[in-house]
């Protein structure tokens, strides 16, 4: 998905860059533009990136997937210098792939419903979790970007961008700590905010349910 950037105090129009960058990107790129808190977060800790996390060091306060535009969009030589060494996508609390440079790698693919391979009649919406690859589906996103011709692995380039990619990947998953989908928990009346009243307390209950927490 295309993004657009305009900031004419400091970069004229009509450029076009082709890294691969992320909606997480945003925050530490205006972070850097407004030098806020000189890279640290609201509560004091350093801002760092999550590759930058230890060996079995679990990602806390300040510790950010996404990095600053602001080096590339600077730049001025050719071609643009990457913003990410991998980007990793998910599927629920899993990465289902992982993108490196101009390879993307798939670990699972959604099981299609139809001889086109779109859509997913009967369930509506399609699990991502359908087919497992293992060696996973390696795609060049610049010479394919519709992802339809899955490269050969056992080539000597393609095996190494399979290798570090799953390297990455290992890496990435043992500073995660799962939680439970928030997304997916049915909404109470005490997650409703109202001013003036105790959170999950009676009148709490009372005033949401009979539309009297104006603020």
């Amino acid at each position: 998905v295309p993004a657009a950037v305009a900031y004419p105090a400091r970069w004229a129009g009509g450029r076009v860059a082709h890294p691969a960058t992320s909606s997480m990107d945003v925050l530490p790129t205006v972070l850097e533009l407004v030098d806020a808190g000189g890279g640290r977060s609201g509560g004091g800790a350093r801002l760092r990136h999550s590759s930058e996390l230890g060996a079995g060091e679990r990602a806390g306060p300040g510790v950010l997937d996404g990095r600053s535009l602001v080096g590339m969009l600077d730049a001025s030589a050719t071609p643009l210098p990457a913003v990410h060494d991998f980007m990793f996508f998910y599927c629920g609390a899993r990465v289902s792939s992982v993108r490196h440079g101009v390879f993307k790698a798939h670990y699972t693919t959604a099981l299609w419903e139809d001889a086109q391979q779109q859509t997913c009649r009967r369930s509506i919406i399609c699990p991502c979790h359908g087919r497992e690859h293992d060696p996973p589906l390696l795609f060049d996103v610049h010479a394919d970007p519709a992802e339809a011709l899955p490269l050969d692995v056992r080539q000597p380039e393609h095996a190494g961008a399979v290798e570090r990619i799953a390297k990455a990947k290992r890496r990435h998953e043992a500073t995660l700590a799962h939680v439970p989908s928030q997304t997916e928990r049915l909404p109470t009346a005490t997650h409703f905010p109202c001013c003036g009243v105790e959170r999950g307390s009676a009148k709490h209950w009372w005033r949401v349910l009979n539309n009297q927490c104006g603020c």
